[in-house]
């Protein structure tokens, strides 16, 4: 069966209650009579009834009503609408009209029981019959589940389609920007889901009618609802919330005392009356690079083939072509929100610069001398001793104080900088951006300028280029440290790994901020500039964010291997039949190229496309992996192997993948490893084996930290030769690598020499082929190819024959910044899975065990992210944590106003640690029993504002200290792949609605990292605002319902 919501049905109660209680009322008072117990009961009766059809396949006999009989007559499949009158769990009488209910039919291969139910209740307002609509679905699934053991068995899985109604996608489409998205960006797509998956959201609406039904029939006035319904929401906005606003008493304040103006006060202030001294832009330069104008064929052939769709619709290949064409533009749209960001803020401004995550004014700046600068640097062992130095008198001096280390120039500062609740500030060896104003800039700042507007003008193709700036500035300042100028407190965290702050350390290896006005922070910055630089007197005036990483040699990559595979190199920027308008350009050209001159080759590329026999090609259409047709696999050509070939062995899911990988015929597999399922365990036996036969491996990953882990584990393997792993010099992260260091040159010598070869690298080198020919490696293992984009997936692969995807897209997402008009920008498993929370086998490999989690914990992870289908293994049954029961628990603490810090969650955490602590602890069956220690708990924090919160608390109370010793505190990101017995997880925000959404609190793959790291038990310490969040889209609906899932 199949119901259809908008995203007004699932979120009436969290609107405004007083507005729905208020209609409520006016309709209780205009009718005199109620329905008689003898009339609820027949309508229970039919209600029952109707399921039972329902649920037996469609309304093919008859439905009673009341006494009598409603015929249901079939005609084409179709039932004739069936009047009927019930009631809710919240005792509201509703009329329900079931309408289109398609039964089966002997020549029909459509899907069945799909029926379209509409509800008519008795308020009046299209957003509460939807509402009721949702609870009408939850009696469905409900009382079909009770009403006998054999319609238990048969009860038909409802389907919910989840969808923005047209009224609400226009409204949102005329409130939103629209200047930054391209103008073939895709509307917002339905969800379908299980019905299991919605139905907390579904229960805890109706819980919240049942409370205004009580205080409904208890004759409670609209003003005393906040006292008697907890959590009690309004909205301020509807004409309910104005007229109880305006029946409160009025209190105004006292009369301000004015005074006549004197000569003082009506003077000009010259300073203020004085024009600001600007920035002028330069005017564009015309881009004729080669590869731009490979980029503008590219994308002319990508409007030729959407123009095409547009009146044809997609044929063969043609989206697939769309998809590729769309990659080429994929980095360009990334880098466009900064860039955008950048140019607006300068155009604004550093005195501007306030309530933002990344840019702060700098004010008290100093310039340290050169014996100061060099006795702080030289000093300290650490940061923490660092941050304590810089709380000492500093020598200033007016001279530059620039000085010369490692072929550069540089100075130190100190600055003050006011402290905002969403300032993200952290030591970093990466540099920032040092912004001067406009009016006292230095010339190395305004040399600068001119390159950063054009990355601008080119990731921002038609946006608003700004005449003037007011300031100007370069990427050339690092922050060395940080100290509180107050208390201690932390900012917002990111969903980026590589963006969020460092969690080791007290004061400066964490990010700061403050939760009130008046706190601020002490900044210690060197400032670098260029030997051939003029050293300059000007001090800045505000920091801002590093710019992007350059992406050009993988945009560059890309182009050729698009163009290649769509033309064969045939469309060069050099051909006059396409070298037609360049988009931006004013000249108009003497012959501009026809769509029907062009729109041939597009076509013909498009349908050639799927013919390719590739890794990247098999990905992008969805295609089952090609097994080569041996002597030794004739039999399963088609299929791959299955662990039950393999039912003697010790690791039969290693042995079928080894074997699948064997197989492959240029082509891809996908392993999807949920939570403590043995992800890495299996890829580091089969890459040590396919290295032990010879093969050569590359293995490509989002970060060094996790390429390098991978590669430890493989070299951690019995047999495994460790002098065949390697990494290019000086990449490597882990102290002490067992692996060797090469050389460019080097490396393309293993690769084409004998034996088998581990090399490890970013998507930088698989792109190069001055390290990486072509198609030269036998295997690309992708490791969290749930985190690595779809597009750099396929720039990668390029460097192999066949892919091994190993992931999860159910744990921590890809993360994109830009607007893309096709999904390009998912990650390589997210494509792969389309929506589905387990791998389907024809793809590859689910690891449905999990070796870590208790089954009770266990259960509910599966639940909110894996349908199902992740289990506890055997091994895990012999844990015990005595007097605590295993599973999630809820842990709810009142506190209000919190955003990204709140110390009531953290004193909680605190309490919660000692209750634990001491208990007998059996960590495996057959394990010694022993007290549960502060290093069996670790505590997640939503936010690294909290991070630094809860590791205070913990420090405060003995349970921690600074070397990390202790309970560990840290973000999401930083404990993917990290267990302990129990894990807390501290939410932060008293209401998620607030700041960054519901979206990224109650995310369900953050969510499932976090309470997933427990190997017993996961508390959930929240505020209980957070269950009445309103959410603001699907995915926040979906969040909503898997939180409240969670902790019902």
């Amino acid at each position: 069966m199949d119901l259809t919501f908008t995203l007004a049905d699932l979120t009436a109660t969290s609107a405004c209650e007083l507005r729905l209680y208020t209609e409520l009322r006016e309709r209780a008072q205009k009718q005199s009579a109620h329905p008689t117990h003898e009339k609820l009961e027949r309508a229970r009766e039919a209600y029952r009834e109707c399921l039972r059809a329902l649920t037996a396949g469609g309304m093919i006999g008859s439905a009673v009503v009341g006494s009598g009989v409603v015929s249901s007559e079939h005609a084409g499949g179709t039932a004739r609408p069936v009047p009927l009158v019930a009631t809710s769990a919240a005792g509201l009488t509703y009329t329900v009209e079931l309408d289109r209910l398609d039964c089966p039919v002997a020549d029909s291969t459509a899907e069945s029981n799909t029926a379209l139910i509409v509800c008519t209740p008795h308020l009046g307002e299209a957003a509460y019959r939807a509402l009721l609509r949702g609870a009408l679905a939850a009696h469905l699934l409900t009382a079909s589940a009770t009403e006998s053991a054999e319609n238990t068995k048969n009860a038909a899985r409802l389907d919910l389609h989840l969808e923005h109604g047209v009224d609400e996608y226009s409204a949102g489409s005329e409130s939103e920007p629209t200047e930054y998205a391209e103008h073939h960006s895709p509307v917002p797509q339905p969800h379908r889901v299980d019905s299991a998956r919605i139905l907390p959201l579904i229960r805890l609406q109706e819980q919240r009618l049942l409370l205004l039904t009580e205080a409904l029939n208890e004759g409670v006035e609209p003003a005393e609802l906040a006292e008697r319904i907890p959590y009690f929401l309004t909205c301020d906005e509807c004409p309910a919330c104005l007229n109880a606003a305006a029946s409160l008493a009025l209190a105004t304040d006292a009369p301000e005392l004015v005074t006549e103006d004197t000569a003082e006060d009506t003077a000009e202030d010259p300073a203020t009356e004085e024009h600001p001294v600007m920035y002028r832009v330069p005017a564009a330069v015309e881009n004729d690079s080669e590869q731009y104008r490979l980029q503008c064929l590219l994308d002319a052939q990508l409007a030729s083939l959407e123009e095409h769709a547009a009146e044809h619709g997609w044929g063969t290949g043609e989206l697939e072509a769309a998809m590729l064409l769309s990659m080429t533009n994929y980095h360009r749209r990334e880098r466009a929100p900064f860039w955008r960001e950048h140019i607006r803020r300068l155009e604004d401004g550093p005195t501007a610069w306030v309530a933002s995550r990344d840019y702060a004014y700098l004010d008290r700046v100093q310039v340290l001398s050169v014996e100061h600068a060099h006795a702080l640097l030289n000093t300290p062992a650490d940061l923490e001793a660092l941050a304590a130095a810089m709380k000492e008198p500093a020598e200033v001096e007016d001279a530059p104080g620039w000085y010369r280390v490692r072929g550069a120039q540089v100075r130190l500062l100190r600055a003050r900088i006011e402290a905002d609740p969403s300032l993200v500030i952290a030591p970093s060896d990466r540099a920032v951006f040092c912004a001067y104003e406009a009016g006292l800039s230095p010339q190395i700042a305004l040399d600068r300028m001119e390159s950063q507007v054009n990355y601008f003008r080119a990731s921002n193709p038609g946006e608003r280029v700004p005449a003037e700036l007011a300031a100007t500035g370069f990427f050339g300042m690092r922050v060395l440290a940080v100290a509180q100028g107050g208390f201690r407190a932390g900012s917002e965290g990111s969903a980026d790994p590589e963006e969020a702050a460092p969690e080791s350390g007290k004061s400066t290896g964490e990010s700061a901020g403050a939760e009130s006005a008046g706190e601020f922070l002490e900044v210690l910055l060197q400032e670098r500039i260029r030997v051939k630089d003029e050293p300059h007197r000007a001090l800045p005036s505000g920091i801002g964010p590093g710019d992007p990483v350059s992406t050009a040699t993988i945009e560059a990559a890309l182009q050729a291997d698009v163009h290649g595979l769509l033309f064969d190199g045939a469309l060069m920027p050099s051909d006059p039949v396409l070298n037609g308008p360049v988009p931006g350009e004013d000249s108009e050209p003497s012959e501009a190229p026809s769509s029907s001159r062009t729109l041939p080759s597009v076509l013909d590329a498009a349908a050639s496309l799927t013919g390719v026999e590739s890794a990247s090609a098999d990905l992008l259409f969805r295609r089952a992996p090609r097994l080569k047709k041996s002597t030794e696999n004739a039999k399963n050509a088609e299929n791959l192997p299955l662990e039950v070939d393999f039912s003697g062995s010790d690791l039969p899911t290693v042995d079928a993948v080894h074997a699948a990988v064997r197989a492959l015929d240029h082509s891809y597999v996908a392993v999807q490893g949920p939570p403590g399922a043995g992800k890495t365990f299996l890829a580091s036996h089969v890459i040590a084996r396919l290295v032990a036969e010879g093969a050569k491996v590359g293995v490509v990953a989002q970060s060094h930290a996790v390429i390098e882990n991978l590669m430890l584990a493989c070299c951690a393997r019995d047999g495994f030769d460790v002098s065949r792993a390697v990494r290019l010099r000086g990449k490597s992260v882990t102290p002490d690598a067992p692996w060797s260091e090469v050389s460019d040159s080097e490396l393309v010598e293993l690769i084409s020499g004998a034996g088998g070869l581990l090399f490890g690298g970013t998507v930088w080198d698989y792109v190069s082929e001055r390290r990486v020919p072509a198609g030269s490696l036998d295997v690309l293992v992708v490791d969290e190819a749930g985190q690595f984009s779809l597009t750099n997936t396929v720039a990668a692969a390029r460097a192999a024959r066949s892919v091994l995807l190993l992931g999860d897209p159910q744990q921590l997402p890809q993360v994109s910044t830009g607007v893309h008009p096709y999904p390009v920008d998912v990650s390589a498993l997210g494509w792969l899975s389309d929506g589905a929370a387990a791998l389907d086998p024809r793809f590859g490999y689910f690891l449905g065990e999990s070796w870590r989690m208790d089954s009770a914990l266990c259960e509910r992870v599966s639940w909110l992210s894996y349908d199902g289908a992740l289990a506890s293994a055997a091994a895990t049954a012999g844990r015990a944590l005595r007097g605590v029961a295993p599973g999630v628990v809820s842990y709810p603490v009142e506190h209000a106003g919190c955003s990204v810090r709140s110390v009531q969650e953290a004193q909680a955490v605190v309490d919660c640690v000692r209750e634990l602590l001491g208990r007998e602890w059996v960590p495996a069956a057959g394990a010694e029993p022993r007290p549960l220690a502060a290093e069996d708990c670790i505590v997640v924090a939503a936010y690294n504002a909290q991070v630094d919160c809860v590791r205070e608390a913990l420090i405060a109370a003995g349970l921690a200290d600074s070397s990390g010793a202790g309970v560990r505190v840290g973000t999401v990101d930083k404990f993917q792949g990290q267990e302990a017995a129990v894990v807390l997880v501290s939410l932060a925000s008293s209401r998620v609605d607030s700041g960054r959404g519901a979206g990224f609190v109650l995310s369900p793959n953050r969510l499932n990292v976090a309470v997933s790291r427990g190997q017993w038990q996961a508390v959930l310490v929240h505020s209980p605002w957070v269950a009445r969040s309103v959410p603001q889209d699907v995915e926040e609906v979906l969040a909503l319902s898997g939180f409240a899932g969670l902790v019902e």
